[in-house]
């Protein structure tokens, strides 16, 4: 089964980045956090995220990259 996962703006709620998966989505934090970082042209930037979309190594990954995982 396809899951799919959106990254949104918290200012203006438009979508900047979307996945579609087809395995756990444990392991997909990083590869959507950079997504949005790089549409945005940002630098640093936090992303709230669900207890589920997220394992340790997924958190040091963004933290590495100037993502704040929230």
């Amino acid at each position: 089964m396809a899951i799919r996962r959106h990254s949104v703006d918290a200012k203006l709620n438009l979508v900047v980045a979307t996945h579609t998966i087809n395995k756990n989505d444990r392991s997909t934090l990083s590869a959507i956090a950079f997504e949005a970082k790089e549409n945005l042209g940002i630098e640093t930037h936090t992303a709230l995220v669900d207890k589920g979309y997220h394992n340790g190594k997924q958190i040091e990954i963004c933290k590495n990259a100037n993502i704040l995982p929230l």
